[in-house]
């Protein structure tokens, strides 16, 4: 699972069906609007952050305590981390959504 350092701790990301419509809940976004991070305000950056944070302790079993007011105080201590979140999220988006890893639907399907 990947990882990024924000509030001072190493925490886990997990971009997922689950962070993915939680995200679309907060933000009103569609799934397709999801996948154009060009056009995401900073509040949808935070956002995608806490859910994608709060999915990645669900994975590993870890507590999470964070508020999404957090995410704003973290990013202004260190802009850097949006890039970094931004490159995992395209990474974990382009290997779920790989063509190679989706079964072909059988004929007359």
């Amino acid at each position: 699972m990947n990882s990024i350092k924000i509030g001072g701790e190493e925490r886990p990301v997990c971009i997922g069906w689950g962070s993915l419509k939680e995200f679309g809940k907060l933000t009103g976004k569609t799934f397709g609007q999801v996948f154009e991070v060009s056009d995401l305000t900073f509040d949808d950056i935070e956002k995608l952050i806490f859910v994608s944070l709060k999915y990645g302790a669900k994975q590993e079993g870890e507590k999470f305590d964070i508020k999404l007011g957090d995410i704003e105080k973290w990013l202004e201590e260190n802009i850097n981390v949006v890039e970094k979140f931004v490159v995992i999220f395209e990474q974990e988006l382009t290997a779920k959504l790989d063509e190679k890893n989706v079964p072909a639907p059988e004929a007359g399907q």
